[in-house]
């Protein structure tokens, strides 16, 4: 039998601040673990019409103009 893996990990915390940028928050986090899982995440938002971040360690994120939508941040901790 082979096992299921687990999809992408998604959080709908409130508590997104970890994620802001500037003033926006994003509606959720996703934390996919593979190429799969990125791709799966990416065809929804796009179908969805959601706006996505991707979102990496965390620095330098002032060093650029904020999004003008932030719906999505999309972690590249569990890649």
């Amino acid at each position: 039998m082979i096992a299921k893996r687990p999809r992408a990990k998604r959080t709908k915390d409130p508590d997104t601040g970890a994620f802001a940028l500037g003033t926006l928050r994003p509606a959720r986090v996703v934390e996919p673990a593979d190429a799969r899982e990125l791709a799966e995440t990416l065809r929804a938002a796009s179908d969805a019409g959601e706006a996505v971040v991707v979102y990496g360690g965390g620095t330098l994120q002032g060093a650029a103009n904020p999004p003008s939508r932030y719906d999505v941040a999309l972690s590249t901790k569990r890649l």
